[in-house]
């Protein structure tokens, strides 16, 4: 999950994609971040726009993004898988 602080040039255009597809929320002040970084830890939301988000993909077999994938999943969510 991201939090993104646009500042200028095409930074608005791309938070706004990271909203719309689930992956996080925009802060327009910093004043907001701490309730930013609450409401994100709490959203049950974030696991299955993920995985809506990877069904978009095909897939490639121990590819290095499939990898780096699954280590950011072992990191987030505290697994030894």
């Amino acid at each position: 999950m991201q939090v993104v602080r646009p500042m200028a040039f095409d930074q608005f255009d791309n938070a706004a994609r990271v909203q719309r597809l689930g992956c996080g929320t925009v802060l327009r002040n910093d004043r907001q971040l701490v309730d930013q970084l609450q409401k994100l830890t709490t959203e049950s939301n974030f696991q299955t726009a993920a995985n809506e988000i990877a069904s978009r993909f095909s897939p490639a077999a121990n590819s290095a993004a499939e990898l780096a994938a699954e280590e950011v999943d072992r990191q987030l969510l505290g697994s030894s898988n």
